[in-house]
């Protein structure tokens, strides 16, 4: 895992490579620590002082985060993947607490509070839409002229990634008391496994019984983007993967993506990503 250090003891770790199995079975202690991981692909097994946390990323993107507050025993279960695709984001256990306190002296320490107990907690969820798109920013981002930038551009998402699991992780915990409907992640499902046909308000009305208000209203309310978006942003990354790969050209990925013209997939493309689709291309090359 690449790790990258910044101000207040903020690091981010990324990892997108094959992985399979125990890499280091020993256990291990692990100081108090706060830390969000978001796994966009694989699955991950791991005891924190012999309670098992299975996190599994091979349906949909996972998030987890915990908080420590004494020293906790660590012991790998192994991890599968290819590719494995993770990021891991972990600051000083009053983290929070002190960017509180510097915004204001009148509140009490303790913003992580209300989420994670001041001892020892975990949470895990099903992470919105921008929260995989910023992940995905941070494993894939654009050239930069200098190790600055390319830093720069990783904080900034993984700050923003820590503001969005905050209030994700109030609403999941929330939502325990009352079971979820299934419906919006059926819906979900069933576009990732079919991006590559017509993705219709008529084709969706007909698939789930439903009509286009409803549908629009609940994956809205669940995930926090609007189901055009979520398809749009979806069938981006999927012509920007295609492009990593190397060998596709850019009016295939274009396709990929649902655009007839490739001029309005360059602007979609750069508006997602940053870059135009040619300079995601080159970098495969």
């Amino acid at each position: 895992m690449s790790l990258d250090r910044f101000p207040g003891n903020l690091r981010i770790g990324v990892l997108n490579e094959r992985v399979h199995g125990v890499a280091n079975p020993a256990p291990q202690v692990i100081l108090p620590k706060f830390q969000i991981m978001i796994i966009l692909e694989g699955e991950q097994k791991f005891y924190l002082d012999d309670h098992l946390h299975h996190l599994d990323a091979t349906r949909h993107p996972v998030a987890f985060m915990m908080r420590i507050a004494h020293p906790t025993t660590l012991r790998y279960g192994g991890a599968w993947g290819d590719p494995y695709r993770k990021i891991a984001l972990a600051t000083p256990d009053d983290w929070f607490d002190r960017i509180e306190l510097s915004a204001s002296d009148d509140r009490p320490p303790g913003r992580a509070g209300p989420i994670l107990s001041h001892s020892f907690d975990t949470r895990s969820w099903t992470p919105s839409a921008e929260i995989v798109r910023l992940t995905e920013q941070i494993i894939a981002p654009p050239p930069e002229e200098s190790e600055a930038d390319r830093g720069l551009f990783r904080f900034s998402r993984g700050v923003e990634i820590m503001r969005r699991a905050m209030s994700e992780a109030v609403r999941a915990r929330a939502a325990i008391a009352t079971p979820a409907d299934p419906r919006p992640e059926d819906l979900r499902l069933y576009i990732l496994s079919h991006l590559n046909e017509p993705l219709g308000l008529d084709q969706l009305e007909s698939h789930f019984h439903l009509n286009r208000r409803s549908l629009q209203r609940m994956f809205k309310q669940r995930f926090g983007v609007t189901l055009s978006d979520f398809i749009r942003q979806e069938r981006l990354k999927s012509a920007c993967r295609a492009l990593q790969d190397g060998g596709t050209s850019i009016a295939r990925a274009a396709h990929l993506a649902g655009y007839t013209s490739a001029a309005n997939f360059t602007t979609a493309f750069r508006r997602e990503f940053g870059v135009p689709p040619g300079a995601m291309r080159k970098l495969a090359i």
